[in-house]
């Protein structure tokens, strides 16, 4: 949740940040066998990994800065 809130802020470390708390995550459910919970991790760091690719790209607009 912090995270998603960080993430709103357009805060690239909120991304990078989750995508590795999730990739942890994700990493357990591979140990125990749950080939499910892997397909679902595995899915959701995809598009996370798509939200912080698309603000890279919003960052390179120059009006789309958001405001101090």
């Amino acid at each position: 949740m912090v995270f998603a809130v960080f993430a709103r802020k357009r805060a690239k470390w909120a991304f990078l940040a989750g995508m590795a708390c999730y990739g942890l995550d994700g990493l357990l459910s591979l140990l125990i066998g749950d080939w499910v919970g892997v397909a679902v991790h595995a899915f959701a760091l995809f598009l996370i990994f798509g939200g912080y690719a698309a603000l890279t790209k919003l960052e390179q607009i120059p009006s789309a800065s958001p405001a101090p």
